[in-house]
């Protein structure tokens, strides 16, 4: 593990005074406006409390308490006449610090509300598209086992995990990471569960800390290959749209490098820059410019090989291990990509990224060329070993992480995955 550095920390609850006197800490840090919850006899809410459940009318919350309005007395009157709630009728209720607070804990709780909506769908669009993939895989994925650590998604042998330049998470054997897509969340969840489970510092959801995601999305011509550029597209616009739903305080910054790096709104449907080269240096350096005070700054570059500018790019991430820029590249790797190579008499068709240029090669192969070789299964071995630790070097330098892809279909999951297991170890080292 990384040695722990000083940087932007988690969010902590604030101190909150119950009797004017005597300060203590909320026990929900999502609501730091929130006193206590508890459950009461229906006649005995006091004003100011929100109703969170029991509640119910035919299976849903009464209309009037849609919202998490806080109690009063013409609003508990009003349902106990309209619905003939019995008096000794138990309800759980969240009471706020102070009654200046109430209109601030139900705006929290509203908060809350929607995006526990936001992670049910996530929940339910994630496990369709895993059923789907595991379907690929001959149902051959164990259901509780991430793609990222899969031996038929992944090489686990050139897996880092857990490498971050902010922080240090030290885990016990049987320690769980709390997650939102594999802890013990189901599409059911409520606001009152996940509220309950955390005053009892049961954390299976990850802490909604505030962070900046960075996703960095190789251009450069090799992307053109095996439908690469199109499933990165997807799952960079994958997680511009659910995350900063999901988690309010998240925000998504996408940038696209190959010769040249830029910056980009999301969605995007194209790339907004020539697809040429693997010049990664100038894109971290924009990172590093972009970083939010404030905020945890989290990278995650997506590329098909290692940069040609490998000593710029080395310095680099040096420069946001540094700056505590933490760290996690995504490698698509296929083995076939690097099986042959050309002949040196036709070199000058391979584009600066060292691929096949398709476009120049399409008329010799319409006249039969042979343009180029199979590597022996030497040369391919030691090709397909430099790759890896040109690379791995990157990710060394960052102190951070590394994922080497096998299955581009499975990018999606995988990113949403990677930062899944971020924000687990964050909760965790803010706890």
């Amino acid at each position: 593990m990384n040695a722990a550095s000083p940087g932007p920390q988690p969010w902590q609850p604030r101190k909150l005074s119950s009797d004017g006197t005597q300060e203590r800490e909320s026990p929900v840090a999502r609501i730091p406006d929130l006193r206590r919850i508890r459950r009461v006899p229906w006649s005995t809410v006091p004003d100011f409390a929100v109703v969170l459940a029991g509640a119910d009318i035919n299976g849903a919350p009464a209309p009037e308490l849609l919202g998490f309005p806080p109690m009063n007395r013409a609003l508990r009157d009003g349902l106990l006449s309209r619905y003939r709630f019995l008096p000794n009728h138990s309800v759980l209720i969240a009471e706020p610090a102070s009654p200046v607070r109430a209109a601030a804990l139900s705006s929290n709780l509203r908060t809350l509300h929607r995006q526990i909506t936001s992670l049910r769908e996530v929940l339910g669009d994630f496990s369709r598209e895993r059923e789907r993939l595991t379907g690929l895989l001959d149902g051959t994925a164990a259901a509780d086992e991430p793609f990222w650590q899969s031996s038929r998604v992944t090489r686990p042998t050139r897996l880092i995990k857990d490498q971050y330049a902010s922080f240090t998470v030290s885990l016990r054997p049987d320690a769980a990471v709390p997650s939102f897509l594999y802890g013990n969340v189901s599409q059911r969840i409520t606001i009152a569960e996940l509220l309950l489970h955390e005053m009892k510092q049961d954390r299976f959801i990850p802490s909604d800390v505030p962070v900046v995601l960075h996703i960095v999305l190789d251009v450069s011509f090799s992307m053109k290959t095996r439908g690469k550029l199109d499933y990165a597209l997807g799952a960079v616009n994958q997680l511009g749209t659910t995350l900063p739903r999901m988690l309010g305080n998240t925000r998504v910054q996408a940038y696209v490098y190959s010769d040249t790096a830029r910056r980009i709104d999301l969605p995007a449907e194209r790339v907004s820059i020539p697809m040429s080269g693997t010049r990664q240096a100038n894109v971290m350096r924009m990172v590093l410019k972009n970083q939010v005070p404030g905020f945890r700054n989290k990278i995650l570059v997506v590329t098909d090989g290692e940069p040609e500018d490998s000593a710029e790019a080395l310095s680099a991430a040096d420069q946001l291990r540094r700056h505590n820029v933490d760290y996690t590249q995504v490698l698509l790797h296929h083995d076939d990509d690097l099986r042959h190579v050309l002949k040196d008499e036709f070199a000058y068709l391979g584009s600066t990224d060292g691929m096949v240029d398709d476009e120049r090669t399409a008329r010799l192969e319409e006249n039969g060329a042979d343009f180029s070789r199979a590597r022996t299964d030497e040369e391919f071995a030691t090709a397909v070993e430099e790759r890896f630790r040109a690379f791995t070097r990157i990710a060394e330098n960052a102190g951070g992480n590394q994922i080497v892809l096998t299955m581009v279909p499975a990018l999606a999951v995988v990113s949403l995955e990677v930062y899944d297991r971020y924000l687990g170890l964050l909760t965790l080292a803010g706890a």
